[in-house]
């Protein structure tokens, strides 16, 4: 007994009387804050004075138009077609609907766009074409998806449950009325989450699932003390009495139905009104309460015929049908038949007026293509005149073409010059940045080789003059050592000098052999990295695994210099900052491509002072990489190490 109407009307109060809710409150300015007041006024009048109601969208509509406000004009249209569409009136609907959609695409809201696919879903639902209905449906859907719409998701699969419904696709239903629930709850909706809960308890009733239809049932009732609008209530307790009833309990369908009835107390004319009063009397005809049954029937078919519900009468002459059967009285049972059959006929012809309709717009379009003959034929009339023009159209014709012609060829003329001029440009550009490039190079070159040159005679001055002096002076001490009578405290103190001494020599050693160590200028590039190595784990530093792939002799020595430099900056990072235990250095030649890799497993640390680093140590390494064109690639992370990948292209000799 659940019909199309009940279950949309429900949907349609589900959303709720705060329209920004499903729309959003954008409105910022004065007037955009009153045609969103007008729109309130509008929705608190469509089931009481609908005339009133439209009176304030149209001021609203002229006020959103007077501002260009295409969201809240979208809104508006959307507001004209709810009214329509609350009156049964689904064609006039989907009209402002569409308005509302093409306001929406032009103004690029998408929110606003798949509301109106929404709405046009529904009202093609409501005229039984399913097709349409679904596919509007589904497009709103991902759109709301997108742009995470929840409310309105929810209202969407809603309807969606009803659609699938109605085909008996029970499982695809209540796939989609599971969803709406879950989502309503989510966003605390309880309108929409009541709505959700009757599709699925309508659904369970299909599947014969009476004890999983009532928990459906209960859900929706624990939510009901916190809605407060009267119209959604009469339409809950309405739903309530058409499930009760097709599930057969007949005696709670008549007690919903009088909750419902007391919200139309003094009301006539109401479409809901009379279907409620048709649920109440089948209940009670179930009852056997045949007399008081029969009397708001009556009322009922009366109220029907004036609002010529066809729908209704025909449920009622049914079941008056079946109830006269059911008595043996075959007389009133073929009556009531009857006259259920001409209803249905009158249904056909409600559908014939609309081919009708179809009909008289094919004619308009023939008068349109006679009118187009004539049109034709009149100018057909008219071709002497034409040809005598012709002659003189050519002419004037062929004299545009040729200065059409000569303005092309000056054009392009015109446009191979400014391109050659340009080429020109950038080629001069170019040049420009590539002696740019060489001086940086050469300034860079020059003071690297400085550096490593300043290094060297450094180094020499160390171990040669500084060196030599020291070793002179613990020649000296150490002949004295014998010869000097001492206590044995000043005895101790001066032997212990000469260790210092020895630390001293050691010291200056070390520091003349990072310089430039003896084992890159005697040995190559790997020996000196490897002695590198050795000298860090032997003072107590981390653990160091090195090696290298596919590197045969000695490397240029630029090459070698600057990969040693920067092994030996990296190592001196992670020993002062890093606090690493292990450090893994491989070096490898493919072809021309020289690969260098450092990890170490120590503290890391933020990327971006690498590039934002003005600190000499990570500047004499970027100096040193951008001399040799190399590249760099770093990963590190805070407490998750370091890793350095630097590649190098060698020279074509000694690539091959």
């Amino acid at each position: 007994m659940i019909s199309r109407l009940v279950i949309i009307s429900f949907l349609v109060m589900a959303v709720g009387n705060n329209l920004h809710e499903l729309f959003g409150q954008t409105a910022t300015t004065p007037n955009g804050l009153r045609v969103e007041r007008l729109r309130d006024l509008g929705y608190q009048h469509e089931y009481t004075d609908s005339a009133k109601a439209m009176g304030f969208y149209r001021q609203a509509l002229k006020l959103a138009q007077s501002e260009s406000n295409k969201t809240q004009e979208s809104r508006i249209w959307v507001d004209f077609g709810r009214l329509q569409f609350n009156f049964g009136h689904y064609q006039k609907a989907i009209g402002f609907y569409s308005k509302a959609y093409e306001v929406a695409r032009l103004s690029n809201n998408e929110k606003a766009r798949a509301k109106a696919m929404q709405a046009i879903g529904n009202a093609y639902y409501m005229l039984n074409e399913p097709e349409k209905s679904t596919r509007f449906l589904l497009n709103a859907a991902r759109i709301q998806e997108k742009v995470s719409d929840t409310l309105n998701l929810a209202i969407t699969y809603s309807t969606l449950a009803s659609v699938f419904e109605d085909a008996n696709n029970l499982p695809e239903a209540l796939k989609y009325a599971l969803q709406s629930q879950e989502l309503s709850k989510a966003v605390g909706k309880h309108r929409a989450y009541a709505n959700a809960c009757i599709n699925a308890a309508i659904i369970y009733m299909k599947f014969d699932s009476l004890s999983a239809m009532q928990q459906s049932m209960d859900k929706a009732l624990s939510v009901f003390p916190w809605i407060e609008e009267k119209n959604y209530k009469l339409s809950f307790f309405q739903n309530i009495s058409a499930l009760n009833f097709d599930s057969e309990n007949y005696q709670k369908a008549n007690q919903y139905a009088d909750s419902a009835l007391s919200y139309l107390k003094n009301q006539s004319g109401n479409p809901q009104k009379t279907a409620i009063q048709m649920s109440k009397g089948l209940a009670l005809l179930k009852l056997g309460k045949i007399e008081e049954a029969r009397s708001l029937l009556d009322e009922a078919i009366k109220q029907a015929r004036i609002e010529k519900d066809f729908q209704v009468l025909r449920e009622i002459h049914l079941s008056f049908s079946e109830a006269a059967a059911e008595q043996g009285n075959w007389k009133d049972a073929y009556l009531n038949h009857t006259i259920y059959s001409a209803f249905h006929d009158s249904l056909l012809n409600a559908e014939a007026y609309e081919k009708a309709a179809e009909l008289a717009t094919q004619y308009e379009s023939e008068k349109k293509a006679i009118a187009l003959e004539k049109l034709r034929k009149e100018t057909q009339l008219n071709n002497e005149l034409y040809e005598k023009q012709k002659a003189l159209l050519v002419s004037i014709s062929a004299i545009v073409l040729l200065g059409l012609f000569l303005f092309v060829v000056l054009y392009w003329n015109q446009k191979r010059k400014n391109q050659l001029i340009q080429k020109n440009s950038e080629l001069q550009a170019e040049h420009i940045k590539r002696l740019e490039t060489e001086k940086q190079n050469t300034i860079l070159d020059s003071m690297l080789k400085g550096e490593e040159n300043e290094r060297s005679r450094v180094a020499k001055d160390l171990h040669d003059g500084v060196g030599s002096l020291l070793s002179g002076v613990k020649l000296s001490l150490s002949s004295m050592q014998g010869n000097l009578i001492v206590n044995p405290n000043h005895a101790s103190l001066f032997d212990r000098s000469l260790r210092q001494l020895d630390d001293a020599i050691r010291e200056m050693r070390r520091v003349a052999h990072n310089m430039m160590p003896e084992a890159l200028i005697q040995n190559g590039l790997l020996s000196a990295i490897a002695s590198l190595c050795a000298g860090i784990e032997e003072s107590g530093g981390p653990k160091i695994h090195f090696e290298h792939h596919g590197i045969e002799g000695r490397l240029p020595s630029s090459y070698e210099i600057i990969v040693y430099r920067l092994v030996q900056e990296l190592a001196n990072n992670t020993l002062k900052h890093a606090q690493a235990r292990q450090i893994v250095i491989q070096l490898s030649q493919h072809d021309d491509l020289l690969t260098l890799e450092y990890e170490d497993d120590g503290l890391g640390f933020d990327p971006q002072l690498w590039e934002k680093s003005t600190g000499i140590g990570f500047y004499t390494m970027k100096s040193r990489i951008e001399y040799l064109r190399g590249k760099v690639n770093l990963e590190s992370r805070p407490q998750n190490g370091t890793s350095f990948l630097i590649e190098f292209t060698l020279p074509n000799e000694q690539g091959n």
